[in-house]
């Protein structure tokens, strides 16, 4: 079922970081998929009805696919859409996933891909994750310092010795 609040969300997303969101590459999807992760990851509400499963690219929603994917042959993402309601995302959280988005879809991809291990493997420390994630996607193991960094720094995970 269609969540009433995820197009306003991807239009203030749209809106804030400059970076498309109407899904209609595969660059804006997985921009959405990371975008909903860490939003969810930070406690937004409407980003919680999503659950996320393994995936080549990271952590991926199919439930999430489908109602951009309804959107998107509604016509309501497309660019310039007065038809949607932009959606209030606190100010801390709106940073936080503007920082993540800034820093490009590979960074979005590692630092979603560490929060997922990390959740189901809350015994490895960040050196192990980073290790781990650097086996799994050599495509971007460059950034996987960086995304751990980002994710203690804003407390989407804690360290541990």
């Amino acid at each position: 079922m269609l969540q009433p609040n995820l197009a306003g969300i991807l239009v203030t997303l749209q809106s804030r970081t400059g970076h498309s969101f109407n899904a209609e590459s595969f660059e804006s999807r997985l921009r959405i998929q990371k975008s909903i992760y860490i939003l969810k990851a930070l406690g937004f509400r409407p980003a919680c009805v999503y659950s996320y499963s393994d995936y080549f690219h990271g952590p991926y929603s199919p439930n999430l696919a489908k109602d951009y994917y309804e959107l998107l042959s509604q016509r309501l993402l497309r660019q310039g859409t007065e038809s949607v309601t932009c959606i209030e995302l606190p100010d801390a959280m709106l940073g936080i996933v503007e920082e993540a988005i800034r820093r490009g879809n590979d960074f979005l991809e590692a630092a979603a891909s560490l929060h997922s291990l990390a959740a189901r493997y809350p015994e490895l420390d960040g050196t192990k994750l980073q290790a781990f994630l650097r086996t799994m996607k050599p495509g971007i193991a460059d950034r996987s310092e960086e995304a751990w960094s980002f994710l203690t720094t804003n407390h989407l995970v804690v360290e541990r010795t």
